[in-house]
């Protein structure tokens, strides 16, 4: 028996090969190996993809050195290499802006594909093949790194303010980088050398949130006096960005919410107008109400103390009570007049972007202010 296993193992030829060439060595459909199996005197021929054994097996020795020939050109020709990719840029590699790259890659005669993990592409061919395109890969990579900058929905406008002078189009210019809103990810994305793109994302961090000697300060405006801050055509947007040269004013599309950025200064200095324009705005606001609630304020004098208090023109209708008045006012006049409703004040409390930004910064040491505050007069 042991003389017989000899003999059978005599007839065995064993080639160690790379995992990823075996699917060659295969064939489609198993074309390569049938073939394979069929040369010379006839041979059994294994390929194992999990560890890269080819096991073949004759009686004539022959058979066997040439099958193992074939296998070894087979190998030689699909020798294996690697480029680190990055997984944003792997659709740029197999997308439009890849055309050119896999066209020269094909041309060299190197076929490649990305391995598993999307971490790396993996390419095959002679060694002269590989380092050709690796090469060109490479240089491909190298100009077309990505990143990606969040953006909140409120300040998707503002990337394309000023058209030519945008922020995006001036990223472009001074950086030489290509970005782009997604708005399907509401995200800007940045594409270029990889020093280009930090750079270029910090400037528009920067102008989104501020830092440098920029500032970007946010806050809503009471839906009675948005016209007054916009104006007839946007003339008053206008008018302040002159006013303040280099400060840019942007109210969200879907919302109240307005955004002043530039130097810090200047967004102080702007915001101090808006926050008259807007106190000192003749607005109305409505508070609907039930049958219940209706029944309860018209037994009262609530209304006609809230408007005193707040010199606040109210009117009670059959559902609802109507406010008129400068912004601020009503505002004031409507907090009152729910707590009286429903037993719980709502009030605002409006700070300079200096102060916000005290706030902020204290809170961040230590959160627990709120809680001391809630505590000691049961507010929330």
């Amino acid at each position: 028996v042991s003389k017989k296993i000899d003999e059978f193992n005599s007839n065995i030829t064993t080639i160690d090969v790379p995992a990823e060439v075996i699917p060659a060595i295969i064939g489609k459909g198993g074309a390569k190996i049938n073939s394979f199996r069929s040369e010379g005197a006839g041979a059994e021929v294994e390929a194992d993809s999990t560890t890269g054994k080819v096991k073949i097996y004759s009686h004539d020795a022959a058979t066997r050195e040439t099958i193992k020939s074939a296998v070894e050109q087979i190998v030689a020709e699909n020798h294996i290499g690697h480029v680190s990719i990055e997984k944003t840029t792997i659709g740029l590699v197999l997308g439009e802006p890849g055309k050119e790259v896999r066209e020269k890659v094909a041309q060299i005669g190197c076929n490649f594909n990305v391995s598993d993990d999307d971490s790396k592409l993996v390419l095959k061919g002679t060694d002269e093949q590989i380092a050709q395109a690796s090469e060109l890969l490479k240089a491909f990579i190298a100009v077309n790194h990505i990143a990606e900058v969040d953006i909140e929905p409120e300040d998707e406008p503002i990337l394309f303010s000023g058209g030519s002078n945008s922020i995006l189009s001036k990223v472009e210019s001074d950086h030489g980088v290509k970005a782009n809103f997604r708005k399907g990810k509401n995200v800007v994305q940045v594409r270029g050398e990889l020093e280009k793109i930090n750079a270029a994302t910090a400037e528009i961090e920067r102008f989104l949130k501020g830092g440098d000697g920029m500032e970007v300060c946010k806050f809503n405006v009471p839906d009675g006096a948005i016209g007054s801050v916009i104006g007839k055509g946007g003339s008053n947007i206008s008018k302040l960005e002159e006013d303040f040269e280099g400060v840019r004013v942007n109210v969200g599309r879907d919302s109240n919410v307005i955004s002043i950025r530039g130097p810090e200064d200047l967004v102080k200095q702007c915001r101090s107008r808006l926050v008259i324009t807007i106190a000192t705005a003749r607005v109305s606001d409505t508070i609907e109400l039930t049958p219940t609630q209706k029944g309860n304020i018209s037994s009262s004098d609530i209304i006609k103390r809230v408007a005193g208090i707040t010199s606040t023109s109210i009117a009670l209708n059959e559902d609802s009570i109507v406010i008129r008045g400068i912004s601020n006012d009503v505002r004031d006049a409507k907090s009152l007049l729910n707590e009286h409703l429903v037993g719980v004040y709502r009030g605002y409390l409006d700070l300079e972007a200096s102060q916000c930004k005290r706030v902020k910064n204290t809170l961040a040491k230590d959160s627990s202010h709120f809680a001391r505050i809630k505590l000691s007069t049961g507010a929330d």
